[in-house]
This record gives structure tokens, C-alpha cells and sequence, in this order.
């Protein structure tokens, strides 16, 4: 009836209320029920009436259906979903077993992930939205002449009351002109994020000795230049220089040819001589990639990913000093480096960023655990091909080639990793799996199998680098530790010039710290400690001894008189009255340890 008079009915579910009380009180329940679920058919993005719903099943003991209602909803667009997220927990600790409860909870965490990214992208979205709107309300407002009147054109006019303050501007009050609009918009709005890749440009051919003021003083009228880097290459000096907006960058192209100390300099954007890289060996490191590509021309650097977040990913970017040498290197493109296994090279073209790289692998990609050691790579490609199109299955192995129990099942579309999570439970091999998306930074929460918190455990595999070169790369860093022990993460803090390696086991993090030999990396000799508690190195010196060698009670100060029953509370003393106290307390320790004697006792009693 509610929703024959409005379409969008009472927000605040008024008339639904007073029904279902009334079928409440006359004993007719299953109506009251009808009536919430009805509603929910209607109005399916509200909280108030799942949590209606929910709230008469309770009430009615039917907790299985109220259990159901809450695992269908928990991942809908609803306007607060955080409100159905505390009424399943609620539900669960008051109805459930501890089981229900954890299984609860492990599922609402991953909605807030997928409802908090959704929320990003949409503001990031909006934000652009608004960006664009100002940037084309800019360009139609019209310029009227002579509308920006210098100071001298003005006279000042003393007599003329100034208008109150506070007050809301009345409506006859003329509106803004039109100079004012046009100075408005011209405050552009500061860019989303740091487009590094499309804000830059490289140099190349610079004269010997050249420097970062002779370079930003080439570029100051082309716009603000934000960072300048200079960096010398056997036989040949180059810079990149990253600008505050990428409307700069065509300013910059047209300084090619130019001259700087009576020598012509080359500039181009940074992209077009730089190489995306993907598809090698799992051996290729940091020296074999430079000896492939290094015969097209001379090597700028060489750019690998940090794997702490995902440990499966394998590609680089390779950058020359020149676009003709990254053309010439395309030929690599294609090529078996081992069999059926084809080299992929690419332009790094930031316009094609997100069909070459793997920024969003965590939600193309899910996680299959528990599975039979019988299982087959043709079994999960099989079951999992149902949901969409696959791109990879990586199923774990022993020697023996039977499966590990766990497996990597990467979709090409997100949305179908999505639907994919619907085979969770499945029974596969006379086993059931747990199917859930392929994040490693959700951690587990569970002991290790030596009996220690994941925390510790990890902390106790785990070794402090101390005196990294400057601007260290995690990928680099690990491709050099990994030739002396199995290492599954490195992060490094560029600030304090140190990282954490997160090894395999406990022994190889004792074998890395009792290692004779140095390790050196980029011509630092690297300090190797154990990772403490606080992040620093567990095995300090201890501190040197206090002045004076007697022993210092923790508390100095006169013990607080007792309160409660059958004690009355002093008055708190002074704090001249406290420290005179202590310092005569102090004065009378000394004197007794130093002058008191047997007969000075014996005196006291008497």
C-alpha cells in the first residue's frame, strides 16, 4: 500500500513498523515477518530494513534463516553497511560458536576491503569529475574588457561605512563580477596523484660538470620543475628532470638541439626510451637482463619491483639513453630465452600502464587452499574455467609431483575472480576447499607450527640490513641476498638507509647472521643484525653504570598513605614539602650507611 502511494516509500519505514506491531501483538508472527520481508524485496540497498528482517528472525529463534539473510547481504551496495557488519558479530557471539563467529568475521573483512576500494575509486572518480567541470567552466567564462581595474584607476573612498561582518549577504547585494570569476578559476587544482612517468623527460649528450641549476635554469620556462636528477654513465653524463605537471613536458621537447656550454643536448620523453619487460626465467636477475639488453645501446638503469606485496611478480623496466636503442631492443620480443617460454618487450607507454602491469593481480587473482594432494592442474583449470576466463593456474607441488595442498588461480577480468569465491567450500577430490582472494597482505591470524604468533614467528626468520647505498631497490636488494639463503620479502627504508629480509626459516636467518664472509652490495659492505621487537638489532650493548656505584630504589619518594575502610586519606603534601622529605630521607640514607655502627644500634633500643 506504501509503495502504491510513492515509489520510493518512507525512508525511516514508518508504516511498516506500526503493521508489524500490530501483527506482534496480535500473535500473528508470521505475518509480522512478511511484512520486513516484503519490504527488503522493495528497498534492497537499506540497512534499516535488513536489520529489521534480521532482528524478527532472532526474535522468532529461526537463527539458521537469520544467519542466511546476514551472508547474502554482507557484500551488497547498501547505504551502511557497517551497521549489518556489527549486527552479524552481535548475532554470532550471541548465538553462534566460536567457529561461526571467526567464519563471520574473516568474510566482513574481506567486504571492507572490496567496499573501502570501491569507495576510493569513486572518490578518485569524482574528484577527476570535478577537476574536468572547473577546468571547462574556466574556458567558457567570457573576458570582458577592461574589467581588471589597476589600483590607480580606483579611488579610495574613506567616507563609505564599511558593511557588518557575520551576517549573511542580503539579497539585493549585487552578485561577484565577472574579473573575479576569471581570477577564481584561474588557481588550477593541484593533480590527484604524482604522474611521474608522463611528467618527465630524459637528457642526454650533457657537457662535462654540468649541474642542477644549469639544468632547472635551461627548463625555468617551460614550468616548475619538481626534482632533477644528474647521473654519470661510463663515457656519457644524462639527467632526467620530472616536472609538477605533465602540460610541461611539451614545453620541454622543444629544448632539444639546444645548446648548454657550447654543446647541443638531446632531449625526448623519458617512456620512449624506456622497455617493459616480462615473461623471462625465474633465474634472469639483475646482471642477465643488463647483458642482453646492454648490445642495443648504453643501459640508463634498470628498474625491478618490490615483491612484499606479491612475491609471483616478474618483470622489469629497462630505460636506454636513447629511443633508438629501445626500438632496436623490440627485436628481443618473441624470443624463447627457455622453451615455450616467450620474452615479452614492450614500449613503456604510460597510456597502456594497466593492460601491461599487474597493479590489480590481488583482485584478478584467488587463493585455493586444502586441496587433495591428487589434485591435477587439469582438475582446478576445470572447475575454476566455469567462472570465466583463466589466464594462469599455479598449483604448488612436491618433489614427487603430487600437490602441496594450495594453488593460485589468476582470471582475466576481476569480476570474475569475484564470482569465483562462490566455489569456497566446494568438494573437490573428497576435499573441501577454501577459495579466497589472493592478497598477501591480509595475514592470517594463527599460530606457527613452532608455537610462536605469526608476529614473533616472523620477527625470528627476519634480519636488519644496516648501510644500504642511497635510493636502494627492493628487487635488486633481494636478487642479491637470494644467492646466499631463500628470502620471501624485502622492505627497505630509503630514509634510514636499512631493510628487513624475511627469510624461509629461522636457520637461514641464523646461517645469514653467522656468515664469516661479507656481503656486498653496489660497493657497501653490508651490516647484518637480528631483528629486534622495536625494529632495531636485539643484541645491544648494555648501559653504562650510574654515578655514585650505590644502589637507587626505584621509588624515592614517601609511599602513599593507605585509603579505604578503617583508613582516613592524608592530605597530599606540598611539593616543596615532598622534595624537602626526600632530601632529608636521601641525607639520613647516606649518614647511616656511612657513620652508623653496632653501638649506634644498640643506643636506638635502648
Amino acid at each position: 500500500m506504501v509503495h502504491k502511494a510513492s515509489k520510493t516509500g518512507d525512508a525511516k519505514f514508518r508504516p511498516e513498523k506500526f503493521l508489524a506491531s500490530v501483527y506482534n501483538a496480535a500473535g500473528l508472527f508470521d505475518n509480522e515477518l512478511s511484512v520486513w520481508q516484503n519490504a527488503s524485496k522493495k528497498c534492497k540497498s537499506s540497512y534499516l530494513v535488513w536489520t529489521q528482517l534480521t532482528d524478527t528472525l532472532i526474535k522468532l529463534e529461526r537463527y539458521e534463516e537469520a544467519r542466511q539473510v546476514f551472508d547474502d547481504i554482507h557484500t551488497k551496495q547498501l547505504d551502511w553497511p557497517e551497521a549489518i557488519w556489527e549486527a552479524w558479530v552481535s548475532f554470532e557471539h550471541a548465538h553462534g560458536s566460536v567457529d561461526d563467529v571467526e567464519a563471520a568475521m574473516d568474510k566482513i573483512e574481506k567486504a571492507q576491503y572490496q567496499t573501502y576500494s570501491r569507495r576510493a575509486k569513486e572518490a578518485e572518480r569524482a574528484a577527476y569529475q570535478a577537476m574536468q567541470t572547473a577546468a571547462e567552466a574556466h574556458s567558457n567564462v567570457p573576458v570582458v574588457p577592461g574589467s581588471e581595474a589597476t589600483q590607480d584607476d580606483v579611488a579610495m573612498n574613506v567616507d563609505v561605512q564599511a558593511p557588518e561582518r557575520g551576517k549573511k549577504r542580503g539579497a539585493e547585494e549585487e552578485p561577484p563580477s565577472e574579473g573575479h570569476k576569471k581570477a577564481r578559476f584561474e588557481q588550477k587544482t593541484p593533480p590527484l596523484r604524482r604522474d611521474r612517468e608522463n611528467s618527465t623527460v630524459f637528457v642526454a649528450e650533457l657537457p662535462t660538470g654540468v649541474t642542477e641549476d644549469e639544468l632547472k635554469d635551461l627548463f625555468k620556462d617551460c614550468g616548475s620543475v619538481r626534482e632533477v636528477k644528474i647521473t654519470q654513465l661510463p663515457g656519457e653524463l644524462v639527467a632526467t628532470v620530472e616536472f609538477f605537471q605533465r602540460d610541461s613536458v611539451p614545453a620541454a621537447l622543444t629544448k632539444d638541439k639546444k645548446r648548454l656550454r657550447d654543446q647541443e643536448v638531446a632531449v625526448h620523453l623519458a617512456w620512449r626510451s624506456t622497455l617493459y619487460v616480462t615473461n623471462f626465467p625465474e633465474s634472469a636477475d639483475d646482471p642477465y637482463m643488463r647483458n642482453l639488453f646492454g648490445k642495443y645501446g648504453v643501459i640508463f638503469d634498470v628498474r625491478w619491483p618490490s615483491k612484499k606485496f606479491k612475491t609471483t611478480r616478474r618483470f622489469c623496466y629497462i630505460q636506454y639513453t636513447s629511443p633508438n636503442s629501445a626500438e632496436r631492443a623490440l627485436e628481443l620480443h618473441g624470443r624463447e630465452l627457455e622453451p615455450n617460454l616467450p620474452l615479452n618487450v614492450y614500449l613503456s607507454n604510460p597510456e597502456r600502464k594497466k593492460e601491461r602491469t599487474d597493479q590489480d593481480a590481488n583482485e584478478r587473482e584467488v587463493y585455493v587452499a586444502g586441496l587433495s594432494k591428487y589434485t591435477t592442474k587439469a582438475d582446478l583449470e576445470k572447475l575454476f574455467s566455469t567462472y570465466g576466463k583463466l589466464k594462469e593456474v599455479r598449483i604448488a607441488t612436491e618433489p614427487d609431483g603430487l600437490a602441496k595442498g594450495y594453488a593460485f588461480i589468476e582470471y582475466e577480468e576481476a569480476k570474475d575472480a569475484q564470482t569465483a569465491l562462490a566455489a569456497n567450500n566446494y568438494e573437490l577430490k573428497k576435499r573441501r576447499i577454501a577459495v579466497t582472494l589472493s592478497d598477501s597482505r591480509v595475514r592470517a591470524r594463527h599460530r606457527s607450527e613452532i608455537g610462536l604468533s605469526r608476529v614473533a614467528e616472523i620477527r625470528s626468520r627476519s634480519v636488519r640490513v644496516r648501510n644500504l647505498p642511497p635510493a636502494t631497490q627492493e628487487g635488486l636488494l633481494q636478487q642479491v641476498l637470494e644467492k646466499i639463503a631463500p628470502v620471501r620479502r624485502v622492505e627497505v627504508f630509503v630514509d634510514k638507509q636499512e631493510a628487513v629480509v624475511e627469510l624461509e626459516t629461522p636457520a637461514e636467518a641464523g646461517k645469514l647472521l653467522l656468515r664469516t664472509e661479507a656481503v656486498v652490495f653496489n660497493g657497501h659492505t653490508l651490516e647484518l643484525t637480528e631483528e629486534g621487537r622495536d625494529g632495531s638489532s636485539t643484541r645491544a650493548s648494555a648501559p653504562p653504570p650510574k654515578a655514585g656505584g650505590l644502589f637507587v630504589p626505584r621509588r624515592a619518594a614517601v609511599s602513599r598513605p593507605r585509603a579505604g575502610l578503617g583508613h582516613a586519606r592524608a592530605a597530599v603534601a606540598s611539593k616543596s614539602t615532598t622534595q624537602d622529605r626526600g632530601a632529608a630521607s636521601q641525607a639520613s640514607s647516606s649518614k647511616a650507611a656511612s657513620g652508623k655502627g653496632q653501638d649506634d644500634f644498640r643506643k636506638m633500643l635502648g
